[in-house]
């Protein structure tokens, strides 16, 4: 006898076959491909951003991306920037900023390629990624913080100003680097207050992050992020690209090699027969 499946039964396995999930969701995505190449400032923003972006137009424009800015992770996923991306070159608390279209109040995370394109590495050249209410200060923060951590570590994460925490990857000139942090609030806080921290990570690795930074904040929200740059100096440039803000740590990998074939068929004999069953 043929059996009829409704969508109910499909649904899944055509999510699985296709790599989607059904509760992940992307809030912020900017390629800057989108862009004309020059100053950012008045741009509109990418996926998930409200209205267009602000920036300083003496410390950042959109420029044609190197053909090495992308990452290779450990379990094969290529992060690569498309034929854009943005570079920072000068100094402002507020570099770029843009507002987010819904604020968000629970776990978050982000992702975003980083490359010192040029310069020297000198103490403590900074360049952030930072999440809060309209304003850097006392906010999350990830990026670069130079020859500041052990052994003159460069590439931190911090929940606010003093609680810095490093990966021990070195940050080279002309090396491009993934950054990826997850950003919560613990135990009873109602306030974000831990920021865990990996470099170039595969997408298997969201239990173990390589360092994590722990303190307290105001932010029980944050509505706004931005790039804050400071002591760059004379050629130093800074390049970031496939900037993700995500509630699931898959979509920061859009790479993840699909489910084989025969896992697929697999599962899908293993539901007809299940289902064959309740059906007699």
């Amino acid at each position: 006898m043929l059996h009829r499946f409704s969508p109910v039964f499909w649904t899944p396995l055509l999510l699985l076959a296709s790599g989607l999930s059904l509760d992940a969701a992307v809030v912020v995505y900017e390629d800057f491909e989108a862009l004309s190449t020059g100053e950012l400032d008045g741009q509109a923003g990418g996926s998930g951003i409200a209205g267009d972006w602000t920036a300083d137009t003496g410390a950042s424009e959109v420029v044609a991306a190197p053909v090495d800015f992308e990452v290779t992770l450990p379990t094969g996923e290529v992060i690569r920037s498309e034929g854009q991306s943005l570079r920072i070159t000068g100094n402002n608390n507020n570099a770029v900023a843009a507002s987010l279209a819904s604020p968000k109040t629970d776990t978050f995370f982000v992702g975003f390629l980083l490359q010192m394109e040029a310069g020297t590495i000198d103490q403590n050249d900074f360049t952030t990624l930072w999440f809060g209410e309209g304003t850097h200060i006392g906010a999350p923060a990830i990026g670069i913080k130079t020859e500041l951590g052990p052994n003159s570590t460069d590439l931190m994460a911090r929940v606010t100003g003093g609680s810095e925490t490093y990966s021990a990857t070195q940050l080279g000139i002309g090396q491009s680097y993934y950054l990826v942090a997850k950003v919560s609030k613990t135990g009873d806080s109602t306030t974000y207050n831990q920021v865990d921290f990996w470099v170039n990570p595969g997408s298997q690795d969201s239990a173990s992050p390589e360092t994590t930074s722990t303190g307290t904040i105001a932010f029980d929200e944050f509505n706004a992020f931005g790039i804050r740059s400071v002591n760059l100096s004379g050629d130093d440039s800074v390049l970031i690209d496939n900037l993700t803000i995500a509630t699931e740590w898959e979509d920061l990998f859009p790479n993840i090699p699909e489910p084989s074939t025969s896992l697929l068929i697999l599962l899908s004999l293993v539901s007809l027969i299940s289902h064959r069953r309740r059906a007699l």
